[in-house]
């Protein structure tokens, strides 16, 4: 049998039972049960999806879940709704839920939790080197992976040799790395690689994990060749913009731009938003500047914000946002002040006289306008 398409559901870093309290984002306790509840929610949603869409293939590439954190109950969580959908699933453990003979991967350890090994529709890359994995139910297409043993940095460049996949009308490869010259800001370089390296094996579509926002790789006839998703949902400072799912039309030599589109599954959208402040004088007008810039960002009452104030204020004075303004505004807020300079009157005189950095600032600065007179 010919094969010159596949319809596909490729999906990265859900990062289910992510620990979500501290941070930038600061979650409180409940806040974060409701957030990781979600990353459940969406798994569902996409495998819905998946099935709606009459999708042929799931392809995971790495951070299902947080291996070192997970609850008792995500691995049947995990392997009930992937294997209910009957759809064939391929997964590359990344460095978040790598696999080992004692992680959740395994099928020993599935037994020991569930009583059963992981369903017959889910093919997960295992070995620590490349591997190939041909399913019965599609015919002309094969899929190359490999897994991570830890959640550890791997430096080895491991596109630098051709690899050499089975002959198929289709081929694809799932990688949990990192594409050189475009690492996130406190993310770690993992399995780096770079354009020429990827674009040099014979993958039709390389499905690749890692970085939470959303990126094509095309070759040179035009087509994308590899892509990050994006993680489903945005759960780190930063991940702003729409999140969810590709969805794509696989043909020989790529996906067709138009053929590949994200589908939303996060239902919230974070919004960073940096507010300049100097010249308010008082509590009221910095809430209204806030307010302001959430209608000008279109923020909506489920999504989470992050504020950033820069500038100055009268100093002594604090900035104390009214509870109303938060609570009304979004589902999670966070104002972040350690940027605003304190707006200094240099005719003010301090109790204190010179026994304080302060005082010793609006004194010498009194003396050098004394001096320039």
């Amino acid at each position: 049998m010919s094969r010159n398409t596949l319809k596909f559901l490729h999906l990265a870093d859900l990062h289910l039972e992510r620990r979500l309290i501290g941070g930038k984002l600061n979650f409180s306790y409940e806040k974060a049960e409701q957030r990781r509840k979600e990353l459940r929610e969406a798994l569902i949603k996409s495998v819905d999806l998946a099935v709606t869409e009459e999708v042929e293939l799931i392809i995971i590439a790495g951070d299902l879940w947080e291996e070192d954190h997970l609850a008792s109950d995500t691995l049947p969580f995990v392997m009930d709704t992937l294997g209910n959908s009957r759809i064939p699933v391929v997964i590359a453990p990344g460095n978040h839920d790598y696999y080992s003979s004692s992680s959740h991967f395994s099928n020993d350890i599935a037994v020991a939790r569930c009583g059963k090994e992981w369903p017959a529709n889910v093919y997960i890359f295992r070995e620590y080197n490349f591997s190939h994995i041909k399913i019965d139910d599609l015919e002309g297409v094969s899929i190359t992976g490999l897994a991570y043993r830890s959640n550890q940095s791997v430096q080895m460049r491991r596109l630098t040799e051709k690899l050499n996949p089975p002959e198929a009308e289709l081929r694809i490869c799932v990688l949990h790395a990192s594409r050189d010259d475009h690492l996130p800001p406190g993310k770690i370089r993992t399995l780096p690689f770079n354009d020429k390296e990827l674009l040099g094996q014979p993958f039709d579509y390389t499905a690749l994990g890692h970085y939470h926002s959303r990126t094509f790789i095309a070759g040179e006839n035009g087509k994308v060749r590899a892509a990050y998703p994006g993680s489903t949902c945005s759960i780190t400072l930063g991940e702003s913009g729409t999140h969810g799912v590709l969805i794509g039309n696989l043909n020989p030599g790529g996906v067709d731009p138009d053929e590949l589109k994200l589908v939303e599954i996060d239902s919230r959208r974070q919004h960073s938003l940096e507010i300049e402040i100097s010249g308010l004088q008082h509590v009221q007008a910095v809430e209204k500047r806030i307010s302001d810039e959430l209608e000008k960002n279109d923020v909506r009452r489920e999504d989470i914000v992050y504020v950033k104030l820069k500038g100055t204020y009268p100093h002594g004075s604090r900035i104390n946002i009214a509870s109303e303004l938060i609570d009304n505004a979004c589902f999670h807020f966070v104002l972040d002040s350690s940027s605003v300079k304190p707006e200094w009157n240099l005719e003010e005189e301090s109790e204190t006289q010179s026994r304080t950095t302060e005082a010793m600032f609006r004194q010498k600065m009194h003396e050098l306008i004394d001096e320039a007179i």
